[in-house]
């Protein structure tokens, strides 16, 4: 237990320095069912094995990574997002996730 422990602790300190100097984050439109981000594609370069790096103050980890499980635009899936699309789209991953939250997007 107390390996484990040890090791989510340094996890957490590593990923919150990663999320500081990550310049990508996300200006959130909306969630949906505590598990669909809403946001515009604004310059990002976005598929499915791009992930998500979440914070939250009230959580434990406060930082962690997301998975993309799929991203629709106007209720359709779609592969990937281009730079010049800048489109709302809505991506489900799986985490559980809250508007009091912020993200960032590290790309593939």
């Amino acid at each position: 237990i107390f390996a484990r422990s040890l090791y989510a602790l340094i996890d957490n300190n590593y990923l919150s320095k990663v999320f500081e100097i990550e310049e990508k984050e996300i200006n959130v439109i909306d969630i949906f069912n505590k598990e669909i981000l809403c946001f515009n594609s604004e310059n990002f370069e976005i598929d499915k094995k791009s992930k998500l790096l979440v914070k939250s103050e009230n959580h434990f980890p406060s930082v962690f990574y997301a998975n993309i499980l799929d991203i629709q635009y106007e209720k359709k899936s779609i592969e990937r997002t281009k730079r010049e699309d800048r489109i709302d789209i809505g991506i489900k991953v799986d985490k559980k996730i809250k508007k009091t939250m912020s993200f960032k997007l590290l790309s593939a």
